[in-house]
């Protein structure tokens, strides 16, 4: 099991490498950060496809699953505590264990770097090499918290890391990570918010429902970017409960009994994650604005928004908020950021198709469990 040592702390990340291209001296490497309960192992279907698109996928496990270094005491107090300070710094020191994974990796790899040309209209473009970053679902806060504090990082990582970092994707990641207002149980319900859900396991009902496909209102999904907030939220699609409502079988009904033990770890809710969903709203409002609007490091990286439309409305509602923030309040010198609609696709990684032929109009669709090698090839055109 490769495990990468954090410099001076003790602390050990869990990763899984496809290894690099035979005979490329100039791929990609996408790290992928997983979410909540489901981790590492949801990647590894793709990752004998990464070499035919030119790319090498290093999947890494967060702290407090399987393993990776557990939360000591003191840092499960940190993200407990009634300070929202003491909280930030937490999260931002699990963004910095993140950052450095990054930099052991780099150094031990020796990773082409990012190749940058010009376009001949003025506009900077990423062509070859370098570092993605890709944040599923929640763990999207984790990838945001490396980027929003990047400046605090140790000069000689910071440094090391200019040369590599590419994209930072943020893959249908619920409305927390950008700090949108949370909405009313009755605008969106999600039996893990309801302190009243008693009528099977939370997580039962976590699972079915993150992995389920929902269909939203075909108007809302076409006009998100100008739509208001109350004829946003009147055309989700309704959520409740255990008795959740798809038109496709859910992805974890698909799956084997050996495939869900091997890539959820169910403790981790009331170990860690729980706690997590429950930290000082303000904070992904912090981080938010630092990593994108501020751009306090890493200038030419460049940030885009993979939504699914058959996803969970939490997420959903994120993407109809990251049109309002670049419409209404994007900073003219914030990051470059580009927001991209996935048709058919539920919230599940890994399990998406494409289709390339519309240009900036892509399309990416029909995802399935067994089809691994089209999410390999959307990614390489994403990224």
């Amino acid at each position: 099991m490769p495990h990468a040592p954090i410099v001076d702390t003790g602390v050990q990340l869990y990763y899984e490498d496809s290894g690099a291209p035979a005979g490329s001296q100039a791929y990609v490497t996408l790290v992928l950060v997983h979410g909540s309960v489901f981790h590492t192992p949801i990647y590894r279907p793709m990752f004998k496809y990464a070499a035919e698109h030119d790319m090498r996928l290093v999947a890494v496990t967060l702290r407090d699953y399987p393993g990776s270094t557990p939360f000591t005491p003191e840092e499960h107090a940190a993200l407990r505590s009634p300070d929202k300070e003491i909280q930030a710094a937490m999260i931002r020191d699990r963004g910095h264990e993140l950052a450095s994974f990054l930099a052991w990796f780099v150094r031990k790899e020796s990773i082409p770097p990012m190749t940058i040309s010009s376009s001949g209209n003025g506009i900077e473009e990423t062509v070859a090499g370098g570092l993605a970053l890709l944040g599923w679902s929640w763990g999207n806060c984790m990838t945001m918290s490396l980027v929003a504090h990047a400046d605090s990082l140790p000069a000689e990582t910071k440094e090391l890391l200019e040369p590599y970092m590419r994209t930072l994707v943020a893959y249908d990641p619920p409305y927390t990570v950008f700090g949108a207002p949370h909405p009313t149980l009755e605008e969106i319900y999600a039996p893990h918010r309801d302190p009243n859900y008693v009528k099977t396991p939370a997580i039962d009902a976590f699972e079915k429902m993150v992995s389920a496909y929902y269909t939203h209102s075909p108007t809302i999904l076409s006009n998100i970017a100008s739509i208001t907030r109350e004829k946003f939220f009147a055309g989700l699609s309704p959520h409740s409960g255990a008795g959740l409502v798809c038109d496709i079988e859910s992805t974890i009904q698909r799956m084997s009994a050996d495939e869900i033990a091997a890539t959820t770890d169910i403790s981790v809710m009331e170990r860690s994650q729980k706690a997590f969903f429950h930290v000082d709203f303000s904070i992904n409002v912090d981080n938010t604005r630092r990593a994108l609007h501020e751009k306090v490091a890493w200038p030419h990286m460049r940030a885009i928004l993979l939504w699914c439309d058959k996803s969970l409305a939490e997420c959903v509602y994120a993407a109809w908020y990251a049109h309002k923030m670049l419409d209404e309040s994007w900073p003219k010198d914030g990051r470059r950021f580009s927001i991209t609609r996935m048709e058919g696709v539920n919230h599940f990684v890994s399990l998406w198709g494409f289709d390339s032929g519309r240009g900036d109009a892509q399309r990416l669709l029909q995802p399935h469990w067994d089809q691994p090698q089209t999410t390999v090839e959307a990614l390489s055109k994403a990224i």
